[in-house]
Order: structure tokens, then sequence, then C-alpha cells
């Protein structure tokens, strides 16, 4: 009788325990379908100026909340929506007066960011305007066989010093991951990257492969 006495408050303590641990699954679950469910956006918007063009980007999100907000995202902005208040130049040019207007937007993307090796995910709007006004494009990028890449409205390619073809993807198939010192691609046979210290226009590269290329998350890894 007595070692049951003794034991009584153990198994109190042990029920207690188990019984907060119930409840944090529960409040959890119940956390996260919230956010499944929710219709609201929980990131932070900028415009901003990339590859000579006006976008839309927001704050950065880790991987589980940006599925839904990634669903979010697409029901806001629409192709076709129009966007007010946007720069109409590059804000970073000192001196000159930036002119200011609405925009129609024309794709969405995802892009990979900061947090190697677990990337969190951000969301690009483009503008109609703009659509492959970047085309083409020649941009030095010396790496493993290759010393220049270029850009069209068909796809990217790294080319030779000799003018041969050392990798090429067509936009349907190119896979971009943004890395913390490299860009890394694939197209679906093989992967190239692009090191950031030696290629001198790298955040224009990366700007356009996001745009016209597809989101790769576990290129990041």
């Amino acid at each position: 009788m007595l070692a049951q006495e003794e034991d009584l408050p153990i198994l109190i303590f042990l029920a207690v325990g188990v019984l907060v641990l119930v409840l944090i699954v529960v409040l959890g679950v119940r956390s996260s379908r919230r956010k499944n469910r929710s219709t609201a956006p929980s990131y932070e918007l900028a415009a901003r100026w990339d590859a000579g063009q006006p976008v839309l980007a927001t704050s950065s999100l880790n991987a589980y909340d940006g599925k839904r907000q990634w669903e979010v995202f697409q029901q806001r902005f629409v192709p076709g929506t129009e966007v007010p208040d946007l720069p109409l130049g590059d804000p970073g040019e000192k001196g000159t007066p930036v002119e200011r207007g609405a925009l129609r937007v024309s794709r969405v993307a995802r892009e990979v960011r900061e947090g190697y090796p677990n990337a969190r995910v951000g969301f690009v709007a483009y503008f109609a305007p703009y659509e492959r006004s970047e085309f083409p494009m020649a941009l030095p990028s010396s790496g493993r066989g290759f010393e220049r890449v270029e850009l069209d409205s068909d796809g990217v390619r790294a080319v030779a010093a000799d003018g041969s073809l050392a990798w090429e993807a067509a936009w349907g198939d190119c896979k971009v991951a943004g890395r913390e010192g490299t860009i890394r691609v694939h197209n679906g046979r093989s992967q190239l990257e692009f090191e950031r210290d030696r290629t001198p226009d790298h955040h224009t590269l990366e700007a356009v492969l996001v745009k016209y290329g597809t989101y790769w998350p576990m290129g990041a890894v």
C-alpha cells in the first residue's frame, strides 16, 4: 500500500507531462491549419529595379509558409492586374528624378533566397512593357569550359572562348537556384554553376534566370 502511495506523485507527474505534450501538438496543428487556410499575405512588398526594369518583390519566407503564401501571391497578382505607383526608371541613379506610374503584371515567379543551405523563398511580379525586353543579352562569366553567357527568347547558353557551346537550356527546362557563391542552373540533363566572383554582373544574370527559368530550391542545398 505504501509503495502505491509513493508511486502516485510520479504517475500524476507523467500524466501531466503527457497532457502538456498533447496540447502542444494540438495547438501546433491548429496553427499550421490556420496558416494553410490564410488568405492574408504575411510578406512585405517592395519595388526594386532589376535587369533594367521595375519588379515587385516580397520579403523572404521559410519553405513551409511559402507554399500557402505563393498561392496568395498568385491570386493577388494575376497577369493583367494593374499595380500603381511603380518606379519607371532606375531609382539608383543619383540626381535623376524617377517617374512613377501604373503597370500591368505579365508574370510571377519564385526565387531561391538566403539561408544556405536551408533556402528561403521570395516571390516576384514582372510587368508587361518589359516582357522579353532583356533579350538578346550577353554577359562575361568565366567558368569551367566557358567565358560568357548568352540569353535570348529561346533560352540560356554558356559559350567557350572559341565560340563553341559548353552548355545550354531552353527556358522551359532551365531550373535556377541562387546560392551564396554561385548561381546554379540545370537543364534536365546536367547542371552548371555561374560563380558570382567570376561574373561581374551576376545580379542581372540571376534576375533574368529567375524571371524566365523555374524555381529550384533543392539546387541551393
